[in-house]
């Protein structure tokens, strides 16, 4: 899907909103394209459709689109699906269901606003204002659970067992809570945010003309060993990292570096 293209939030959405993103297909139909799991959540739009949300997934989705058509959407950082849906995200997990029949007639004013749209600068301006009146009475609850999700991201040394620690909760009220606010637990989290971090450390290595071997890879992004990556990635993403590196675009997935 290109070109495609990342953008910061407003500041006072940060804390829940890892970036808003426009995609175009250019006059060619876009060939299937897979969409790997990203620990993420978000509401898409494309072309004159309703929003509809791609929930946490934890399988490769493959998305057809056709040729002159633009895709608008917001993407949620884990641990914020339950604040801006109102329901568990867990409900959520591998779905794609209308934003209407998530949220009810609450999606009313965002479709009205999205209508009137001349561009899609205009179009990631109505989401962020339709999710900044929904998080304004909900995001407390989950504040917490929002940071605690933030540090698996920055930190890859940070294991389950430190993280219950660090919040004073035990493992199962941890397994809850995530799942609730994430789609899966603390385990899953781990795993597919470590295999974002690889994807992206490759990219940006391969950018700076440093291709690293696929065994040192591994290493420096906390797997065992190289075979210990190729299964994870082949449960998560249906691909080995050689085969997904090759599908994947260096544009994606910039807020997991810390740029926004």
């Amino acid at each position: 899907m290109t070109p495609y293209t990342e953008h910061a939030p407003p500041p006072d959405l940060r804390a829940a909103v890892a970036c808003t993103w426009v995609a175009h297909t250019g006059d060619d139909a876009m060939p299937p394209a897979p969409i790997v799991p990203d620990a993420c959540s978000d509401i898409v739009v494309i072309g004159d459709a309703a929003p509809h949300v791609a929930g946490p997934a934890t399988r490769t989705h493959v998305v057809h689109l056709p040729a002159q058509t633009t895709v608008v959407g917001i993407r949620f950082r884990p641990g914020a699906a339950r604040a801006v849906f109102g329901c568990d995200a867990s409900e959520l997990r591998d779905a794609d269901p209308d934003l209407r029949a998530v949220c009810g007639s609450a999606v009313a004013p965002l479709e009205l606003t999205l209508a009137d749209a001349s561009s899609s600068d205009e179009q990631r301006a109505a989401l962020e204002q339709w999710v900044r009146e929904r998080l304004a009475h909900r995001i407390d609850r989950d504040a917490l659970m929002l940071r605690a999700a933030h540090a698996f991201v920055a930190d890859h040394t940070l294991s389950v067992a430190a993280l219950g620690d660090r919040l004073g909760w035990s493992a199962r009220r941890l397994h809850r809570e995530m799942t609730a606010t994430c789609g899966y637990g603390p385990k899953t989290l781990q795993r597919i945010v470590r295999m974002q971090r690889t994807l992206r450390m490759a990219r940006h290595r391969a950018l700076a003309h440093r291709r690293p071997t696929l065994a040192m890879l591994a290493l420096d992004a906390g797997y065992a060993d190289q075979a210990h990556m190729t299964r994870d990635f082949r449960d998560l993403a249906g691909f080995t990292p050689r085969e997904l590196l090759a599908h994947s675009s260096a544009d994606v997935g910039q807020w997991l570096d810390g740029h926004h």
